[in-house]
């Protein structure tokens, strides 16, 4: 017996597991700040399992780390953003860049940092969602539409009052930052760009509307599982108290259509159609506005498919608990 040949064997694994481990360990870290925390990879297979093993998910306490986070966003933040503005605005600006646009007024590095605060938020989403491969509704969800909101992000008084997106065609009311699309489909996330990472799942292609968002309210980070019988729902209601025809109409998809959605949604406020609140009211509801448009597709999707959607979006943190015919998103349960 080669006890010496037996000892080297043996060694030779231990050194391999080791190895194996420290690979593993450097690839999950790598995978975790890429797309989110560590503590978000985590719950995605908390939350994947759930959906899978459990028969009714959510039922009970919602795995730690999976709860919805809370993020401030104020100017101390915003500036530490800020220093990696000027190279990545500057690249924006380029000639034949798609968000060339949005980035050339002043004020246009407080908008690059602002977004990238925002899109970080959506990708630890994305990651904590496990890409849109939640099936909620097999798991034991009842309802039309399922809801689990990832963090809330509260923006300080603080921040800058005014960005440039706020100066674009019938936008000086709604204050929406309109960049966040563009700027994901120009900012590079190997092997491709933030905009395709969040892509992959979703059901039907993400547009800029579900990607606006207001600095001046709290807002949501919302993943959305529409199902099929939502349609009827949404065809006998009023959404945020505008039209249907208005709010899938297939203009308001696209940056260009921006103009229309807000100079309509301006219009209805002026002839009464809406009624006159605060500020921050009219706000929520232009915010309202554009996020049940970005959702607009996956319901119609559902509804002529007869299948389930998946949607990632940003809205209003008041409107995501109520119902559609109350100014709501449309979320019938929502984890939390």
């Amino acid at each position: 017996m080669n006890r010496r040949g037996d000892f080297s064997y043996v060694a030779g694994i231990i050194l391999v597991a080791v190895a194996l481990g420290v690979i593993l360990g450097v690839m999950y870290v790598w995978k975790g700040k890429l797309t989110g925390q560590q503590e978000d990879t985590q719950c995605s297979a908390q939350l994947f399992l759930s959906a899978v093993v459990s028969k009714a998910p959510f039922a009970s306490q919602i795995p730690v780390g999976c709860q919805m986070k809370i993020v401030p966003v104020n100017k101390e933040r915003l500036d530490k953003e800020k220093k990696f503005a000027p190279a990545a605005v500057k690249r924006l600006q380029q000639p034949g860049s798609s968000a060339r646009d949005f980035f050339l007024a002043p004020g246009s590095e407080d908008e690059w940092a602002l977004n990238s605060i925002v899109a970080d938020e959506l990708k630890a989403c994305w990651q904590k969602v496990f890409k849109g491969k939640l099936n909620l509704f097999s798991g034991g969800v009842t309802g039309s539409s399922v809801c689990i909101l990832c963090s809330q992000l509260l923006f300080s008084t603080d921040l800058p009052g005014s960005f440039p997106s706020y100066a674009r065609q019938g936008n000086e009311r709604a204050q929406l930052i309109l960049s966040l699309d563009s700027w994901m489909r120009n900012t590079p996330l190997p092997p491709k760009t933030v905009y395709d990472f969040l892509a992959e799942g979703q059901t039907v292609a993400p547009n800029s509307a579900q990607y606006a968002y207001s600095p001046k309210i709290p807002y949501g980070v919302v993943y959305m599982e529409v199902h099929p019988s939502l349609f009827a729902k949404v065809s006998s209601t009023t959404i945020g108290k505008i039209g249907i025809g208005v709010i899938f109409g297939a203009t308001l998809l696209t940056p260009a259509g921006w103009g229309g959605l807000l100079v309509q949604v301006s219009t209805l406020a002026a002839t009464g159609a809406i009624a006159a609140g605060s500020a921050s009211q009219l706000v929520e509801l232009y915010g309202l506005s554009a996020a049940t448009a970005g959702v607009a597709p996956a319901v119609r999707y559902a509804q002529e498919n007869g299948e389930t959607a998946r949607v990632l979006v940003l809205a209003p943190f008041s409107s995501i608990r109520k119902p559609l015919d109350e100014n709501g998103l449309g979320c019938e349960v929502v984890i939390a």
